[in-house]
């Protein structure tokens, strides 16, 4: 579920309890109440462009860097440098809430140069991946390393 989907979740709870609200004060309050409630609404939908933009930007930054700076460095080429690469390549994945950019960049890349670009063979890389590096990255990270394990097996 992405970002915004959260939000526009909260914002129809937010509505519901809003009416919920409304029999159980007086004219002054619900009026007062409901005013702050549209003005806190509103700030959301402007943060909620503006996070799109943020993160659209970054999404730009991102891929320029990489079309230019290819990830998986050739030298010095080590499993561990890979596997931060690949911790690295999670991450903007999660800030860009697109797993698209993952298999783009983790699977695809790596598989159309015949995966010439990593130190050690591939399976290597699924069998660390499926354990979801425990210990070494967030928890909220392992179903992005199964992903990887997943789509990498399929070569």
């Amino acid at each position: 579920m992405q970002t915004r989907d959260y939000l526009s979740l909260w914002i129809s709870d937010l509505e519901q309890a809003m009416n919920n609200l409304r029999h159980s004060f007086s004219s002054s309050d619900h009026t007062e109440l409901e005013s702050q409630l549209l003005e806190l609404k509103n700030e959301l939908w402007h943060g909620q462009t503006e996070t799109l933009r943020v993160r659209s930007d970054y999404k730009n930054i991102v891929e320029q860097y990489l079309g230019r700076f290819k990830p998986f460095p050739s030298s010095p080429k080590s499993f561990e440098n890979d596997v931060k690469t690949y911790i690295e390549l999670v991450g903007h994945s999660i800030v860009l809430d697109d797993i698209a950019f993952l298999k783009k960049w983790g699977v695809e890349y790596p598989a159309n140069n015949a995966f010439r670009v990593l130190a050690e063979p591939v399976s290597q890389y699924i069998s660390v991946f499926k354990g979801g590096l425990a210990g070494i990255v967030p928890q909220n990270t392992s179903s992005h390393f199964k992903y990887l394990a997943n789509e990498l097996s399929k070569y």
